[in-house]
């Protein structure tokens, strides 16, 4: 090789591991909250908090990327976001990429602001085909017990305490998400049995059971809880008055507690134990806690203090 084609060569070679350097730096660098004492803050938020949080959800953008924060950067809690697909049958009205491509940018699209929530990020074989208006429809396209499987195998490695997931009811499309929730609540149960997907044990992965499993909304949307009465708690001021300045969560129509269609479980924010003192900046959870227990004593004595 002569002397300038070598040099121009080594130039190049230069120039293209410079850029590179810089665009690994770029891509690697740490977001200013991770960095000096709020980092450090951070980072030691985490040390005596030994809890883990498990988001199952259907596609990417199901999940809510604030309850990841305020578990992650706010609890020091290690939280995971399984999405069993990859988002591949969405639609794009910005750019030209469909199916494969576009799962190709919501992958990249989490992986971004997994470095904001902190959340480790999960998948499964589960191929997005589009609209599913029926669970047996997606069950039979994704293969229940491969997907089951995949579902099982991280329950097991990240090993959750509380899960989290999505609605098990709703009317018309995107049934994605109630299939999801049925493989979310099944796995609950199996990742606890040895006897269930056997091979996973024999790699070291060992049966684990979790405390709690959560189901996002009741189903139906605003509409539905409005309409049938299942709203039975809002923000209020003095007055009795359901306003903005009442309103410490920013919930839609100032929305404290709501029921499920059934009738047997009720979810409230923030949880009244946790307003049942002027210490704690509220007592106003203090009232619906002494009601609870008038029924819990009423029925003691009927039943002369066996457990319920």
């Amino acid at each position: 090789m002569s002397p300038r084609p070598r040099s121009t060569f080594l130039a190049l070679l230069g120039l293209v591991l410079l850029l590179a350097g810089s665009w690994a730096e770029a891509q690697l660098a740490p977001l200013p909250q991770d960095q000096g004492a709020t980092g450090l803050g951070l980072a030691l938020r985490r040390l005596p908090v030994s809890f883990n949080v498990l988001y199952v959800t259907a596609h990417p953008d199901d999940e809510n990327n604030g309850v990841l924060t305020l578990l992650s950067r706010g609890q020091g809690v290690r939280t995971g976001l399984l999405t069993v697909t990859r988002g591949d049958g969405g639609q794009n009205e910005i750019g030209p990429e469909l199916f494969q491509a576009i799962g190709i940018l919501r992958t990249e699209e989490l992986a971004g602001v997994h470095r904001y929530d902190a959340a480790e990020q999960y998948y499964t074989k589960a191929y997005e085909f589009g609209y599913s208006f029926s669970v047996e429809e997606t069950l039979q396209k994704w293969g229940k017990e491969e997907i089951l499987d995949d579902v099982v195998r991280v329950f097991r490695g990240f090993r959750p305490d509380v899960v989290l997931t999505l609605s098990l009811e709703g009317p018309g499309g995107g049934q994605h998400h109630q299939t999801t929730a049925r493989l979310a609540k099944e796995a609950f149960r199996v990742a606890a049995d040895p006897n269930r997907f056997p091979d996973q044990v024999k790699e070291g992965l060992l049966p684990w059971q979790a405390l709690r499993d959560y189901q996002g909304g009741v189903g139906g949307g605003l509409e539905r809880l409005e309409g049938e009465g299942q709203v039975l708690f809002r923000y209020v001021d003095a007055k009795g008055e359901p306003t903005p300045d009442s309103n410490p969560n920013g919930s839609r129509n100032n929305i404290a507690g709501i029921i499920n269609d059934r009738g047997n479980v009720l979810g409230m924010m923030p949880h009244p134990e946790r307003a049942s003192e002027d210490a704690l900046g509220s007592a106003d959870g203090r009232g619906i806690l002494r009601r609870l227990r008038r029924p819990w004593r009423s029925w003691r004595r009927r039943h002369k203090g066996s457990s319920p």
